[in-house]
């Protein structure tokens, strides 16, 4: 399925909202709609050392994708990025695998907690 400029909008909207939540205020952050693999909904990239990042929203998505899907990707993108110098760091030392399996936990975790809160 062709993804949306509007869901471009509520991806943007949505990094923009969590960054903000986290305090990620020392970030440069671009978004880029973007042609990726078909499996991926968005994706982060960073650079640590000048503290810029790009999110990215997959210009074509699987069919069952929703509009919460893409919210959910936009604080997933944003929790990658909170955990950006860790695993930049730790990746030195451990397996990226292994690195990204830790991530990717605790990721989980706040998305069934903290994205899923009733306010």
């Amino acid at each position: 399925m062709k993804t949306t400029k509007k869901q471009f909008e509520q991806f943007i909207k949505g990094c923009d909202h969590w960054l903000n939540f986290f305090g990620l205020k020392q970030w440069k952050v671009y978004y880029r709609f973007a042609d990726m693999n078909k499996d991926d909904i968005a994706n982060v990239a960073w650079k640590i050392s000048g503290r810029v990042a790009t999110m990215s929203l997959n210009k074509d998505v699987p069919d069952f994708i929703t509009t919460n899907d893409i919210k959910m990707s936009a604080f997933h993108e944003v929790c990658e990025l909170l955990f950006a110098n860790i695993s930049t760091c730790l990746g030195d030392y451990i397996s990226e695998i292994i690195v990204n399996d830790m991530v990717h936990e605790v990721i989980r975790i706040l998305e069934n907690t903290v994205f899923k809160r009733k306010d």
